[in-house]
């Protein structure tokens, strides 16, 4: 797992996605976000699909 600050991130979050490992993204110490690379998004099940895209997407 990579651990790295906010601003860290931003600059290099082009970087840090083209790898496999999850990145676990931190301000002040604290967690502020993940990132879960995922191999084959089709296998995720259609019901969590539809639920993150409701939660997150347009």
């Amino acid at each position: 797992m990579i651990i790295t600050n906010i601003k860290d991130f931003k600059d290099k979050a082009a970087n840090y996605l083209k790898k496999d490992e999850p990145i676990l993204v931190t301000r002040h110490g604290k967690v502020t976000g993940l990132f879960l690379p995922v191999e084959h998004p089709e296998s995720i099940p259609l019901d969590i699909r539809t639920e993150l895209l409701s939660r997150f997407g347009e």
